[in-house]
């Protein structure tokens, strides 16, 4: 950004994070914007993506968690999910190859215990489906829920993290 301005692409996605969780300055150096978010939650597709696909452009996450670089957070809701949807046929993963995938993340989660007081805090994702996913983020005090889907990225108020695609996540303003 030469001369203080920034290019379009960067400038466009400063003023989403701006709006999306009221970030707003540069100069504010306790804003999640201004280093790596760690504690993360991480959605079924993006997760099924990093494991199982090798030349995933989820490859980045899942060596940040091999690394100890975040900490993925889950609940046995969003576990069961994960393993549920590893054995659709579409993937076609034999009972081993799925054992296998988990174990590619087993050692790096943390386990997040839901409050049902302060679950029930949290505003109403449209597909019910996902609003596990919100749990998880805030009862694990998480900095960010990565996620493709449109349910759970149109919520952007009321929510105490950014809703972000894994793209955005592993983009210049978070490193």
């Amino acid at each position: 950004m030469a001369g203080g301005r920034r290019n379009s692409r960067s400038a466009g996605l400063w003023e989403r994070l701006r709006r999306d969780h009221g970030c707003g300055s540069r100069r504010n150096r306790s804003c999640v914007c201004k280093r790596r978010m760690t504690r993360l939650v991480i959605d079924t597709n993006v997760l099924v993506s990093a494991l199982i696909f090798k030349d995933s452009r989820h490859l980045p996450l899942r060596k940040a968690w091999q690394q100890k670089g975040i900490t993925p957070l889950m609940s046995i809701a969003t576990y069961r999910e994960l393993k549920h949807v590893l054995g659709y046929p579409m993937f076609k993963l034999e009972d081993h190859q799925i054992t296998d995938a988990v174990a590619l993340l087993g050692p790096y989660i943390e386990w997040v215990t839901i409050d049902a007081d302060r679950a029930a805090t949290l505003p109403k994702c449209s597909d019910r489906d996902d609003q596990k996913f919100l749990q998880v983020a805030v009862c694990g005090h998480a900095e960010a829920l990565l996620s493709y889907d449109r349910a759970l990225l149109k919520m952007k108020r009321g929510l105490p993290f950014p809703v972000l695609t894994p793209e955005i996540w592993n983009g210049p303003l978070f490193i």
